[in-house]
């Protein structure tokens, strides 16, 4: 991990040393899958811890400003079934709460705010790759510190809808919003994909240490990974990602179990009020800002499944 050492003292009271770095995940065809599997963690862009939330609540703000056709109403019931389906797991403290739609959201991060993590539809313009049909930014503490290594303190959720058409009644030509923001709303929560898309070395390992299978040939790839809501590859109509399987709900119960619930749901702080944090009060110039926070992204499909296997590439997600 690059170490910039402009940037110190952020998140506790000896010195702390933060970087930036944007991952972008993609499916790439590879050859061997193993017959199991297990749910699989983020990890810092270091590999040596996972990310992880201090709070017993994610507070989610979406969008006034919908997609196509669709109604508030029905946008935001997709939503909060999407929450729900993370939300209803018995085993895991963690609450997924959707508030009230807001004017004028935009996906980013800003030190010196208070986080908000939004939920938004780009309809103007896309300026991510054309074949994300949506994207999970996850801005993360990279400190020397191991307890506040991988803490996230922002998280947003972008759907391309410059490119994609979205739907919330199954129709087979558009987009589910409800199973696209499942799988989204488990990056939020730490998890990371079933099948490794050939861009991360080395090879993810799931709970039990063993690599995850490569994606492709999908052909080779067990039930167990292809009808997980954490498998990378979606389809236009696909609804699947609804429901969580086994080890969605066991990953979420490894990450955040009842036992260990801190009791606290409130917002993130923002990051240069934490006490120590040797923050300077200016605004940094793009040169001074980037060093400071760690990025994951995580790019949601290709168009169709069927285009992905003529085309010999991977699904986004």
């Amino acid at each position: 991990m690059t170490r910039s050492t402009a940037v110190t003292t952020m998140t506790r009271s000896t010195a702390v040393t933060t970087a930036l770095f944007t991952v972008v995940l993609m499916s790439v065809w590879s050859l061997a899958a193993p017959d199991v599997q297990g749910y699989v963690r983020t990890l810092t862009e270091d590999g040596n811890n996972p990310i992880f939330w201090t709070r017993s609540c994610i507070f989610m703000t979406p969008s006034t400003e919908g997609t196509g056709t669709l109604t508030e109403t029905e946008i935001l019931a997709a939503f909060h079934n999407a929450a729900e389906a993370w939300n209803s797991v018995d085993c895991s403290y963690m609450q997924l709460v959707i508030g009230a739609s807001e004017p004028g959201l935009k996906a980013g991060f800003d030190q010196f705010k208070t986080p908000k993590n939004v939920i938004v539809f780009r309809n103007q313009t896309w300026p991510h790759s054309y074949r994300a049909v949506a994207l999970t930014t996850i801005t993360y503490l990279a400190s020397d510190s191991a307890s506040s290594d991988g803490e996230i303190v922002d998280t947003d959720v972008e759907f391309n809808g410059v490119d994609f058409a979205f739907a919330t009644d199954g129709n087979p030509a558009e987009f589910d919003i409800q199973s696209i923001l499942t799988h989204e709303l488990g990056h939020v929560l730490g998890l990371d994909h079933t099948c490794d898309d050939g861009l991360v070395s080395p090879t993810p390992l799931d709970h039990t240490g063993t690599p995850i299978p490569s994606c492709l040939p999908l052909s080779q790839l067990p039930p167990v990974v292809t009808e997980a809501t954490m498998y990378n590859i979606a389809s236009a109509g696909e609804l699947f990602k609804r429901t969580l399987e086994p080890d969605d709900s066991a990953g979420l119960c490894a990450i955040f179990p009842i036992a260990d619930d801190p009791q606290v749901c409130e917002p993130v702080p923002r990051v240069s009020a934490r006490p120590a944090c040797g923050c300077n009060a200016r605004t940094p110039t793009p040169a001074d800002a980037l060093p400071w926070l760690l990025v994951l992204v995580f790019l949601m499909g290709l168009r169709l499944r069927r285009i992905v296997l003529t085309k010999g590439r991977g699904g986004r997600t």
